[in-house]
């Protein structure tokens, strides 16, 4: 993936999401949930959408979160079990988004017992090097 490729995202649109619940998308497979309680976005199931348009009210939810401009974020993908290239692309342009913001301190909870994690998430701090990944 080449760096202009990356670099693209500077800014969340803060705009409302297209679904009925902008805190929460829940399927058979998978469900992406904002608890704003303890700041933490929630990924769990199998999330393989096809393309990146498939991704856009994902991608909605996580802009939606950046725009409440929360001084700590956190990304808790443990339970996230599987995910494609298109989803790792749109959580890979999240990261850029927050690192453009500049205002949010973010933390990446991963699980050791995941494979597809172990590699993606690393790259994460490549581009972010702030950024705070823990592992369970």
């Amino acid at each position: 993936m080449s760096q202009a490729t990356l670099a693209r995202p500077t800014q969340a649109t803060c705009v409302s999401p297209a679904f009925e619940n902008s805190s929460a998308l829940k399927t058979n497979n998978f469900s992406v949930q904002f608890l704003p309680e303890i700041q933490t976005i929630r990924i769990r199931g199998e999330l393989q959408l096809c393309g990146m348009d498939a991704y856009a009210a994902v991608v909605a939810l996580l802009d939606d979160t950046i725009c409440q401009n929360p001084s700590r974020l956190c990304l808790d993908l443990r339970e996230l079990k599987f995910l494609n290239s298109s989803g790792i692309h749109m959580l890979l342009r999240f990261v850029l988004k927050v690192r453009n913001q500049g205002k949010i301190q973010l933390v990446v909870t991963g699980s050791e017992q995941i494979f597809w994690q172990g590699r993606s998430l690393r790259s994460f701090q490549q581009i972010m090097p702030q950024l705070n990944l823990q592992w369970v």
